[in-house]
């Protein structure tokens, strides 16, 4: 059953899995409610970084399950962009789904006039004011810069290969701040076939994970 299912964990660019995860007291309150919690770093993150140019990000988070039935899964931000991949390719695999800091860009055409991305433009020294709280959350979660810009540089956020979401029919959760840059999330919940949208009053994007409104309807959900 899905209330006692593993749950992995899927962090966002520039974070790894003991700072986006564990500091903020997810891994201790899934292990209270008796779930085993997989975590896994995205390639060029973490203490022991797997090189980004030799794995794929989306085969490298699917590796991490594929002794498992079945999970439910929660990713925050750019791991949330990558689970929708693994989920689209695999969607048996799962029996829960959370994204946290994603919105409709996930299921929007690309703007060719919208200039370089926010990832891109922190990891070319940009001086303007999400680069430089993505560099600081780089800097705390104690990632190298080189081995987070591979990531970036071979493909870990500019995949744009067509995304079925409505393969995804397990039961899903949107969870987004009213003030992160990332939102709307209204249409990429209408995309996927089984979805609720929560939206975070007073909430931004980095702040996301550490609040108490999302951690509570994120674990609410899984627990249902």
């Amino acid at each position: 059953m899905s209330d006692t299912a593993p749950v992995l964990l899927v962090h966002g660019l520039a974070s790894n899995f003991e700072h986006n995860w564990r500091v903020p007291g997810w891994v201790d309150l899934l292990e209270a409610e008796g779930r085993q919690v997989i975590g896994v770093d995205l390639p060029g993150h973490g203490a022991h970084p797997v090189d980004p140019a030799s794995v794929d990000s989306v085969e490298h988070v699917a590796a991490a399950i594929s002794a498992y039935d079945r999970v439910d899964a929660v990713g925050f931000s750019a791991g949330s962009s990558i689970l929708l991949r693994v989920a689209a390719k695999d969607p048996d695999r799962f029996g829960k789904l959370v994204t946290i800091g994603v919105g409709n860009s996930i299921v929007e055409p690309v703007d060719p006039d919208a200039g370089p991305s926010v990832a891109t433009r922190f990891l070319d020294g940009s001086g303007d004011v999400l680069s430089q709280l993505f560099l600081r959350m780089l800097k705390t979660a104690g990632n190298d810069l080189e081995q987070v810009r591979s990531f970036v540089e071979h493909g870990g956020l500019s995949r744009r290969e067509t995304l079925d979401l409505s393969r995804i029919t397990c039961p899903s959760l949107v969870v987004i701040g009213d003030k992160d840059f990332a939102a709307p999330a209204d249409k990429l919940a209408a995309a996927l076939p089984n979805s609720a949208l929560v939206n975070l009053r007073g909430v931004d994007h980095f702040s996301a994970v550490n609040d108490f409104a999302c951690i509570d309807a994120v674990l609410r959900f899984l627990a249902a």
